[in-house]
Parts: structure tokens; sequence; C-alpha cells
């Protein structure tokens, strides 16, 4: 069950920085730069780092910390996939 609201978390989190109002100046001012650009407007880029650091903080052990960011960008991808 930790698992599953750890994920849930992280994609939740991810999509609120990449999609949302909220965060729509802090990306257009992250745009200026490539990498940070594209991670900041991407759903599959910056859930797998949400889900690294979710990942890390909650879990602190090898396989679940580094397969947790995997699952949160393909839960990602699903989302913006089935939206349109």
């Amino acid at each position: 069950m930790e698992v599953l609201l750890t994920i849930l978390a992280a994609t939740g989190a991810t999509i609120i920085i990449t999609r949302s109002w909220l965060f729509e100046k802090i990306r257009d001012f992250f745009s200026k730069w490539t990498f940070t650009g594209v991670l900041f407007n991407c759903v599959e880029c910056m859930g797998w780092w949400m889900g690294l650091i979710f990942g890390l903080i909650i879990f602190h052990s090898w396989p679940l910390s580094f397969l947790i960011p995997f699952v949160v960008s393909l839960v990602g991808w699903m989302l913006e996939y089935f939206q349109h």
C-alpha cells in the first residue's frame, strides 16, 4: 500500500509541476535553459526525477527506490497519452 501511495503522490506532484497554472511562472523561468525547460514541461522526465526523490526519501532501499521512478514516469506517460 505504501508503494502505491508513493507512486500516486509522486505522479500528482509531477502533474502539478508540469501542467498546473500554479507553476506556470516557474516553468516559464526555467524554459530559458534547455535541460530545465524540457524537464519542467515533460511529464515523463519530471516523473522520473520526482519518483527518484520520493523513492529515496520514503524507502531508503536499493531496489525499490530505483524502480519507483520508472513506474511514475510510465504512469505520467499513460495519463498524457490517454488524455488526448
